[in-house]
């Protein structure tokens, strides 16, 4: 559990400010278990014997484990950014490859959801009128 807690803590101090401690904990928590959903899937393309999908999902789990890095080095603005673009990315990636029947639609509620819990309100309405 220390672990996931480092992990969760990457980029946090004391001598930031407290919003943005909680915002970093907010997106290395939220990477955290995204990649924990990636590696599932990883296992279950592994069990399917779909070597292109484990190749897929190995990527994408090595750009969402960078987040806390990014985080670590003090760059909260391109961590969050990264989330959003690769989290689109792959959405759209996997809406190419998938049907419409398949379950792996829920990373695009994600990048819904962290938009709005990472920026501030000004930076809201950007993002809202760039997603329009």
């Amino acid at each position: 559990m220390n672990v996931v807690k480092r992990i969760i803590d990457l980029g946090t101090s004391g001598k930031t400010d407290p919003v943005y401690n909680r915002h970093t904990r907010f997106a290395n928590s939220a990477s955290f278990i995204v990649c924990f959903f990636i590696l599932q899937n990883a296992a279950l393309a592994i069990y399917f014997n779909q070597p292109l999908l484990i190749a897929v999902y190995m990527m994408h789990f090595l750009t969402f484990a960078l987040i806390p890095v990014f985080n670590h080095w003090g760059k909260r603005v391109l961590a969050a950014a990264w989330f959003s673009g690769v989290a689109i990315l792959f959405v759209s990636f996997y809406a190419i490859i998938f049907t419409l029947d398949s379950f792996n639609f829920v990373f695009l509620s994600m990048v819904i959801f962290l938009e709005f819990f990472l920026f501030s309100a000004s930076e809201k309405k950007y993002l809202f009128i760039f997603s329009l």
